[in-house]
């Protein structure tokens, strides 16, 4: 086999498992389980940004060695915790996330088409309590268990602990379960306590969080690393801040703090903490997945740097509800996101066109920054609105909430959804997702996400039935989150050693209309030519039997930019040296050294040369000697 940037990184392991000491190096870390990742060795090598020629050297001078044994190494138990930080993810945003609010949404819209709101005192905690769960659970776990995966892998540095990943993950999801149940409560006796509890065990974990990105980062020379170290001192920030709230709302016998506050704190920990870590994140690993160009890094730089000052100066802007200050923050929020557009290129050309993953990868990412750019407008204007004259409580509240969850479930829930389904298979090496379920859950949630946030504003301005509308997108929300979980829950099991690999199907004609899997499959022979014009991944039997299947030598030809006629030429050419060599088959069979020297391949290629090991019966069987293709 030979080793290309087109070859995949498992099957490389699987052939030569004395290369794992180099991808180990690289940053493989467990990703992809014991029998790594089935990506090429190019999209591992950008995603971890190291140089692929550089790898490729390193990999074809271990694949010498064969002393490594071949058994699957066991996946450390560090490379574990993004794991169960997933699980606990997705299982809040439906129970506590999407559900609650589900049922929180439909008892608005009740209430709001009969005109009677309700009265309930633990009404207005528990819609906080959901909305703790959101930012700490569902997008706060998520963020944690991806950092702390990747950024080790990424930075060639240790991973946390098992006792302080398992420290970390124990200390917020009991906070947030014990808050859910303690904020709504906090009026009767011993749960007052127990509010301020919760609080302060989720402080506690986004510190042992922080601290450990703090060491891992140290000082950042990249902007996406920038992006990622400023995101996680908004999410201790934020974490400080509700653990004071709720100090505050206790000790003045209620159960939700000031107004003022809360709004700080809901747009430090959106715009300042997960607005943060989804661009830096962005920035890294973008560039890989889509084959966009090189972020550029003084716009990036400009960006993280007017984006933390808009955050910053918002929050005590809100505190002490300074209109003209709030919407001078907000237009340098708007004119941070400007330069970032301009640092990363999303609408550029991409090299990854003929991906269908990369494809569905660019519909999240792109309908996630139309709804970033919706939840910035609509946040600009209402700023502006309420620095010209006074805005009613029921019209802030509308446009401010409707702005918040284009923010919350646009922006950064369809950009959650879309890469975890990019990297999870990468992390666990499970198969990917079923190609029907992506846009059904792409389309769940845009469908919800319009109606809420249309719904909302109409709402404020007009009552009435729009109501009705925020409580039945609610629903569709929970379906799209609800499905994306399940998924998500299959993904993160261990994945079985690989058994028995399905026919590759019976041998096609040599034409430029030939479907790339079988082809090679039945011709082995030709996998040296493609490998030349940088398509050896089709010398992965699992290419063959799945892509491949699909895959024509004109689409091949097309994405690779080829010419079809010269590569069509080459692949017959190689043909007929093989059957002219296989002619020679009766005197020479069983001798591998005889069948290299007639056949011309080098003796430190005969071990793996597909020539060798057909004419000695170690490989496929090649079909008859005449070729119908030409």
């Amino acid at each position: 086999m030979q080793i290309t940037e087109k070859s995949s990184v498992r099957e490389v392991l699987r052939r030569y498992p004395a290369t794992r000491t180099v991808f180990e190096r690289h940053g493989l870390m467990g990703c992809g389980g014991a029998q790594g990742p089935d990506e090429p060795i190019e999209l591992f090598a950008r995603a971890h940004g190291g140089d692929t020629e550089r790898l490729l050297r390193e990999l074809q001078a271990a694949a010498q060695t064969t002393h490594a044994s071949g058994a699957p190494q066991p996946e450390a138990v560090e490379a574990e915790s993004y794991r169960y930080y997933l699980r606990a993810a997705v299982l809040i945003g439906v129970l506590a996330g999407a559900g609650l609010g589900a049922v929180n949404l439909t008892w608005i819209a009740i209430w709001g088409f009969t005109g009677e709101m309700p009265r309930w005192d633990w009404w207005p905690a528990l819609i906080q309590a959901h909305g703790n769960a959101q930012l700490f659970g569902w997008t706060g776990l998520f963020v944690i268990g991806i950092a702390s995966h990747s950024l080790p892998r990424m930075l060639q540095r240790p991973a946390p602990s098992p006792g302080l990943a398992g420290a970390i993950w124990a200390l917020i999801l009991s906070g947030l379960t014990l808050g859910l149940v303690a904020q709504p409560l906090a009026a009767q006796a011993g749960f007052a306590r127990l509010f301020v509890i919760s609080a302060a065990l989720q402080w506690l974990g986004v510190t042992l969080f922080g601290g450990y990105v703090l060491a891992t980062l140290r000082r950042p020379r990249e902007p996406w690393a920038g992006f990622l170290l400023a995101g996680t001192l908004w999410f201790w920030l934020g974490a400080t801040g509700r653990l004071w709230l709720s100090a505050f709302a206790v000790a003045a016998g209620n159960l939700t703090p000031p107004a003022a506050g809360n709004a700080a704190y809901l747009h430090l920990m959106t715009w300042g903490f997960l607005l943060s870590y989804v661009l830096g994140y962005n920035l890294r690993l973008l560039p890989a997945f889509l084959g966009l160009p090189a972020s550029r890094p003084r716009p990036a730089w400009a960006a993280l740097l007017f984006l933390t000052l808009g955050a910053a100066v918002e929050v005590p802007a809100r505190l002490a509800n300074l209109a003209d200050l709030s919407a001078g923050a907000t237009a340098m929020t708007l004119l941070g996101l400007a330069c970032f557009v301009v640092a990363l290129p999303l609408w550029s050309p991409k090299l990854s066109s003929g991906d269908a993953e990369a494809a569905w990868l660019a519909r999240f990412v792109h309908t996630a920054y139309a709804w970033l750019a919706v939840a910035a407008v609509v946040l600009i204007g209402l700023r502006i609105g309420e620095a010209l004259r006074p805005v009613s409580l029921l019209h802030a509240h509308a446009f401010g909430g409707a702005s918040r969850h284009a923010f919350t479930v646009g922006f950064v829930s369809l950009m959650i959804v879309g890469l975890a389904w990019r990297i999870l298979p990468i992390f666990s090496g499970a198969p990917r997702t079923h190609p029907a379920l992506v846009p059904v859950v792409y389309g769940l949630l845009f469908t919800g996400n319009t109606l809420r946030v249309g719904g909302q504003m109409a709402a404020g301005l007009w009552g009435g039935s729009w109501y009705a509308v925020m409580g039945a997108s609610g629903w569709l929300e929970l379906a799209a989150v609800s499905l994306f979980a399940a998924d998500v829950l299959r993904l993160l099991k261990r994945t079985p050693e690989r058994g028995a690999l399905p026919d590759a199907g019976a041998p096609v004609e040599l034409s430029i209309n030939a479907p790339v899997g079988p082809l090679v499959a039945h011709r082995p022979w030709l996998i040296p030519v493609f490998a030349r014009h940088g398509l050896g991944q089709v010398s992965n039997p699992i290419f063959q039997r799945t892509v491949g299947q699909r895959v024509t030598l004109a689409q091949a030809c097309q994405r690779f930019n080829l010419d079809p006629e010269r590569f069509l030429a080459e692949l017959q050419a190689a043909d007929v040296d093989q059957q002219q060599c296989a002619g020679e088959e009766d005197r020479v069979s069983g001798d591998p050294d005889a069948v290299g020297t007639r056949c011309g391949v080098r003796p430190d290629e005969r071990a793996e040369h597909p020539l060798i090991q057909i004419s000695t019966g170690n490989g496929h069987t090649p079909p008859p000697a005449r070729n119908p293709g030409r």
